[in-house]
């Protein structure tokens, strides 16, 4: 189903996360088998307060237990965020309805992540080897390629599981049961999968910081005018509401903060942003960004990125109230949207020197363009470039 994050909800949003703060806290785990210091110990606390596991009881999660294929799947499909399945019924005679894993395995085999071990049956109870699970990660991340990654001596080029090896051993995944060795045979254990998603999910996302890859303002009638592309260099997540922090420090020394919001930041490409915000009589001396998201999914096809929706017919119109920006945002893909966010930044010399307030447009149909008016009365002459950019606010 469909969500849509209304201009509303962004305001509101952006507040609820100024009040909570961004950052997420990690609670310990209850379990007398998960000590502090093993290897394993953070990604079972991150995994649980992810929701991802909730052990094999209130007090154990089993860290040495071989991991079953159902739980494998389980892990990965709540990883995901427990997508809804689109499936009607199960194809494996193994796997019926009201299982803890039902949903799961309908999930990965309908987005190609496993498939059964027969036509049949998919063997829930079979343990899952290492190579097995490097692989069935590997393909939740959409099957990144790597160019002469790491790799190891038990892992041959041909192997099923060699790229996803490669790739896993590239980014910080796995390091191996040895320096030179993967065994990709071994039965892979609770804790090493939960690790396994830790490395590639967690750690990852704490270590990427979303981009501000440029920026730009001028002071004009007690307001900070900006422009920001924010960039998302990641090949598989989307950030979700990623928040832009506006730090402002005026010309009398005193510093105020600001936050702006838009739902997501899709895979490998920017969103921009460009607002106005009423900071008083006193001019700014210094304006600073940055941006940060704690909340990230995987990339699902149906979302629209901000490059299938393009700008047309826009220009400069001269009225009595002022200087408008007017324009038509088209939808090129094939999908639907119920809201849509438009930067308007101005440009001098290809570099982005300021932006005015957000105009938005209602719903667009697949192929479908809608007019927009952005008002520009406080705009320099100076600038020689007017940039339109068009962000989907629309959730699915």
């Amino acid at each position: 189903m469909k969500r849509t994050i209304g201009r509303k909800w962004i305001c509101l949003i952006a507040a609820v996360l100024m009040v909570f703060g961004l950052a997420g806290n990690v609670k310990a785990a209850s379990f007398q088998d998960v000590p502090a210091g093993k290897y394993y110990t953070e990604a079972v606390n991150w995994a649980v307060s992810k929701g991802i596991t909730s052990g094999t009881s209130s007090t154990t999660f089993s860290p040495g237990q071989p991991c079953t294929r159902a739980q494998i799947v389980t892990f990965l499909y709540k990883a995901a965020g427990s997508p809804k399945v689109s499936a009607a019924n199960s194809p494996f005679i193994d796997v019926v309805s009201g299982k803890y894993y039902y949903d799961a395995v309908l999930w990965a085999v309908s987005n190609n992540i496993t498939t059964g071990t027969s036509a049949a049956e998919f063997s829930p109870d079979r343990v899952c080897t290492r190579a097995q699970a490097m692989t069935f990660l590997w393909r939740l991340l959409n099957e990144p390629v790597v160019e002469n990654g790491r790799t190891f001596s038990d892992v041959k080029t041909g192997d099923y599981f060699c790229e996803p090896v490669r790739w896993a051993a590239s980014n910080g995944v796995t390091t191996g049961t040895s320096s030179t060795l993967f065994s990709p045979k071994n039965t892979c254990t609770r804790a090493q999968i939960v690790t396994f998603l830790y490395n590639a999910l967690a750690k990852k996302t704490a270590g990427l910081s979303l981009n501000v890859k440029e920026s730009g303002w001028y002071y004009s009638n007690e307001c900070i005018c900006y422009g920001v592309e924010i960039e998302n260099p990641n090949t598989a997540l989307t950030m979700e509401m990623p928040v832009l922090t506006v730090t402002v420090k005026d010309t009398a020394g005193k510093t105020s903060v600001w936050q702006d919001t838009v739902p997501y930041a899709a895979p490998g490409s920017s969103v921009w942003l460009s607002n106005e915000i009423r900071i008083g009589s006193t001019p700014a001396a210094s304006v600073a960004f940055s941006v940060a998201t704690e909340k990230y999914s995987l990339n699902k096809p149906g979302i629209i990125k901000t490059t299938a929706l393009k700008s047309e017919e826009v220009r400069t119109e001269e009225t009595e109230e002022g200087t408008f920006i007017t324009g038509k945002i088209k939808n090129t893909s094939a999908s639907g949207t119920e809201d849509v966010r438009i930067a308007v930044i101005f440009k001098k010399n290809g570099k982005i020197a300021g932006g005015i307030s957000p105009a938005y447009t209602g719903a667009l149909a697949a192929g479908a363009a809608a007019g927009f008016s952005a008002f520009a009365g406080n705009q320099p002459s100076s600038f020689d470039e007017v940039v339109i950019k068009a962000v989907d606010l629309t959730y699915r």
